[in-house]
């Protein structure tokens, strides 16, 4: 959607466009420094970020148990071939569907660390080339299940993003709101379930 405003030049009134307004949620990977990471690890580390653009709230399992865990994968290009690069399967000693709410404009950042030649960290079940040595296209991809929201048997609403209030803890914690829903929304209704694609990087 355009949005058309009128701008005053010379006693005239012109129509311009001033932005371009997409309501959708982003998700964009951030890089780090490929020449000290490449010469000081054997692991290539990024973050994925998940942008709220849209005018309600959005959830997302976080990735530290088995509802968020294999939610967020990558296809990656080289050498001319595309492959998928996922988790690899594992067991929860400790394990409940805890999750982050993004309102409008929030930020939720996840760390990733990808095997190029012996990293134990890394949690993926395929390795990448070298981006210093092989052209490398990746693309991050997020998909939620309905049946893995379904297991999750989540209860309650959303309507009020809360902070601490400066000198707070959790033990004698005192709030403040900082952005509210006009109306409360289910929290099982704030997880999206299309899949998600950022646009395409080159390394």
């Amino acid at each position: 959607m355009v949005l058309i405003g009128c701008l005053i030049t010379g006693g005239n009134l012109q129509d311009k466009p001033i932005a371009k307004v997409e309501k959708n949620i982003d998700i964009q990977i951030v890089f780090p420094d490929q020449e000290s990471t490449l010469s000081t690890s054997p692991c290539y580390e990024v973050r994925v970020l998940i942008i709220n653009h849209t005018d309600t709230v959005a959830s997302f399992f976080e990735d530290w148990n088995s509802w968020g865990y294999f939610n967020i994968s990558f296809q990656v290009t080289a050498l001319n071939t595309t492959y998928v690069v996922s988790k690899k399967a594992r067991d929860w000693d400790k394990n409940f569907p805890s999750y982050k709410t993004l309102f409008p404009g929030d930020t939720l950042s996840v760390k990733y660390s990808f095997d190029y030649g012996g990293c134990v960290s890394s949690s993926f079940n395929a390795t990448i080339p070298q981006p210093r040595t092989t052209r490398i296209k990746i693309q991050a991809v997020y998909q939620l299940k309905k049946e893995v929201l379904d297991d999750a048997k989540l209860r309650g609403t959303v309507k009020y993003k809360q902070i601490y209030k400066p000198g707070t803890t959790r033990r004698n914690a005192s709030f403040v709101i900082v952005d509210s829903l006009k109306t409360a929304v289910e929290i099982n209704r704030t997880f999206p379930l299309v899949k998600l694609e950022s646009r395409v990087y080159e390394l």
